[in-house]
């Protein structure tokens, strides 16, 4: 950090310390793309896996539900259960 401070004072930086701080950004430019792209990964992952156990719960469950033309004929109790208007 002192190079950091060094150059925001605009006096005179290390040449050591310098490098010792770029090396670092550039470490950091290459793991911080990987780990918003894993975290960005692991959610999209859990939503779906939250949006799957919900339409499953909220699937008709049952042979004659999933036979063309019988789900016409039963009406409604093949249909999910409605949970907002």
């Amino acid at each position: 950090m002192t190079a950091a401070l060094q150059w925001a004072s605009q006096s005179a930086v290390d040449p050591a310390q310098r490098a010792a701080l770029t090396e670092q950004e550039e470490l950091l430019g290459q793991t911080r793309p990987v780990n918003q792209v894993l975290r960005l990964n692991a959610f999209i992952s859990l939503a779906m896996s939250e949006i799957e156990q919900i339409r499953v719960e909220y699937r008709p469950n049952g042979y004659w539900c999933n036979v063309p033309f019988v789900r016409l004929i039963i009406g409604k109790k093949c249909t999910p259960v409605r949970v907002a208007s």
